[in-house]
């Protein structure tokens, strides 16, 4: 059973709202990839999450796109 075929319970889509990375595992699941696939996604989003974490506010501000 894949989890399109039932409901999420409550502490499910919490969990999912909480925490990107749990969000972006789900949709890989949906997503049926190949296992090398979705770790090397997972990898890279887990390296991506941790840089932000430790950024400073001006290193994430020069990202931001300004609006004209």
């Amino acid at each position: 059973m894949t989890a399109s075929d039932r409901q999420l319970s409550e502490a499910e889509l919490l969990t999912l709202q909480a925490d990107p990375i749990a969000t972006l595992q789900f949709l890989l699941a949906e997503a049926a990839l190949p296992n090398s696939e979705t770790a090397a996604i997972l990898q890279l989003a887990q390296a991506l999450r941790a840089e932000f974490q430790t950024a400073t506010p001006e290193a994430i501000a020069h990202l931001t796109p300004k609006a004209d």
